[in-house]
């Protein structure tokens, strides 16, 4: 009797380690994806050295690449991120757009594999700590980043106007803008928001007006009310992600190890846009990459500029040739 009872209690043991050991290998991983092309690594070393530094746990990186240098592909890796070329199906479309299907694609491709997702714009965003874990123990939901301006401010209601009309972008002016250089959130609401913003930029319609995916987006929130029930939001002056374009410098504070801190004076886990900022780019680029001369964080800052103006005058063409069609 005896034996019979070590026996069916070794059995047991046995039984609940191997249960345990498979439940410890099926934890889902967390993900940050992205995409980018034509770039040269100092503009970008901020982001990889920053999410290496970050503490992200049980995270894959996944990168995205198109026409790089071969030694700035290695230093990608090198921050422990997994990179793959840009699929060749969509190397003639606008990488802004069609960004959103290749994050889709490899989220359904590797079902099953991710809990939480992030992407953030990569020439302008870092990360300071893990964002997941702010997230970790959330039901479904799409996070979202609220910026300081409004619709009316800047090229964004001449970006509704343009896609939706006048009366759209005239009943949205007084809505704060909605960031989509930031998403993060569950698998699933991610997979629904990346799929959604495919369909609507990859449309004819979109590339007939050269529609901007910031206009869309906000649309899609305000008058689609798009995941409405599953939307968290964060203030730019106190949540975890801070889109610092147009925060007043004032407000730009940092802590002893040049970490830049909400309101709250929490460490932001993702500031986007820092590279609007001259005097946050030169803080960055020398604490993440030192082997780069101070002053080369201009070039960050002026290569934002050139491609805002080229940006500029390519929407005055289009909004040009709109104007003169309905004519």
């Amino acid at each position: 009797m005896m034996n019979f009872s070590l026996i069916l209690f070794f059995i047991i043991f046995l039984k609940y380690k191997s249960n345990e050991t498979e439940n410890s290998n099926n934890i889902k991983k967390n993900l940050v994806i992205g995409a980018v092309r034509n770039y040269k690594w100092q503009i970008i070393a901020p982001f990889f050295r920053s999410y290496q530094s970050a503490g992200f746990e049980n995270c894959d990186c996944v990168m995205y690449v198109g026409n790089m240098l071969e030694e700035t592909i290695e230093k990608i890796k090198e921050c422990g991120v997994k990179v793959y070329p840009i699929p060749e199906k969509y190397s003639n479309l606008s990488l802004i757009n069609y960004r959103w299907k290749i994050y889709e694609d490899y989220l359904n491709e590797n079902s099953g594999k991710y809990k939480l997702v992030l992407t953030a714009d990569l020439r302008d965003s870092i990360f300071q700590k893990d964002l997941f874990k702010i997230y970790e123990n959330h039901k479904p939901f799409l996070g979202i980043s609220k910026e300081d301006l409004y619709l009316s401010e800047g090229m964004n209601s001449e970006w509704l106007e343009n896609a939706y009309g006048v009366d759209v972008a005239k009943s949205l002016r007084n809505k704060r803008i909605f960031c989509v250089g930031t998403l993060w959130g569950t698998v699933d609401k991610f997979i629904e928001a990346s799929d959604m913003l495919w369909k609507k930029l990859g449309s004819e319609w979109s590339v007939k007006l050269n529609v901007i995916e910031q206009s869309v987006f906000n649309y899609l929130i305000y008058v689609e009310h798009f995941l409405s029930d599953y939307l968290v939001e964060s203030d730019n002056a106190s949540g975890p992600v801070m889109t610092i374009g147009s925060t007043h410098y004032k407000y730009i504070t940092f802590d002893s190890d040049d970490n830049i801190l909400n309101e709250k004076g929490e460490v932001a886990a993702v500031v986007h846009q820092y590279e609007r900022k001259p005097y946050v780019t030169k803080k960055i680029v020398n604490k993440y990459c030192p082997e780069f001369n101070v002053d080369n964080s201009e070039i960050i800052y002026k290569t934002y500029i050139i491609i805002n103006i080229y940006s500029f005058i390519i929407i005055i063409i289009f909004i040009y040739k709109f104007i003169k069609l309905k004519k």
